[in-house]
């Protein structure tokens, strides 16, 4: 009798313990899964998305739109405003297909267009400065209540 009841208890607690670990095990996979589909909508439309890159980790990487082209893969920093968005090396105006590089010849004419370089020695924009696109990534509502503009989605992939 007593044999009996031990191996009983002893399958119920295996059954619980395999119940507990795929519970645990499937809140993982949810939030992994949470955390790689991150999108973030910028006020000019444009999207930053997480990426998955298998010799840096993630990236952040911008598109044009939800389901636009790919405009910059592993945006660094970035100064945005509610037309263009300015990554350094890069701008892109909303609108526009192509990013404008720092190689180009009418890259400083488009930048002086912009609303974010204006007579000053930084970033002008929305952003208030650069922002990185991994902190936009981690912490969206903060930057974005920062500036007061944007949207969080957080599950369409572009």
């Amino acid at each position: 009798m007593a044999t009996t009841i031990s191996a009983t208890l002893l399958r119920r607690l295996r059954n619980l313990v395999g119940g507990a670990l795929v519970l645990l095990a499937s809140i993982w996979t949810i939030n992994a899964i949470r955390f790689l589909t991150m999108t973030v909508e910028l006020p000019n439309g444009a999207v930053i998305a997480r990426s998955l890159d298998p010799w840096k980790g993630t990236r952040a990487d911008l598109y044009a739109s939800r389901h636009g082209p790919l405009l910059v893969r592993d945006v660094d920093m970035i100064c945005y405003d509610a037309t263009a968005i300015d990554g350094g090396y890069f701008l892109w105006v909303r609108g526009e297909e192509k990013v404008s590089t720092s190689r180009d010849p009418d890259h400083p004419s488009k930048l002086r267009d912009t609303e974010l370089w204006k007579p000053s020695t930084g970033c002008r924009g929305l952003s208030g400065g650069f922002v990185s696109g991994e902190l936009l990534l981690r912490d969206p509502r903060r930057v974005l209540e920062a500036t007061g503009l944007g949207r969080v989605s957080g599950r369409e992939k572009p």
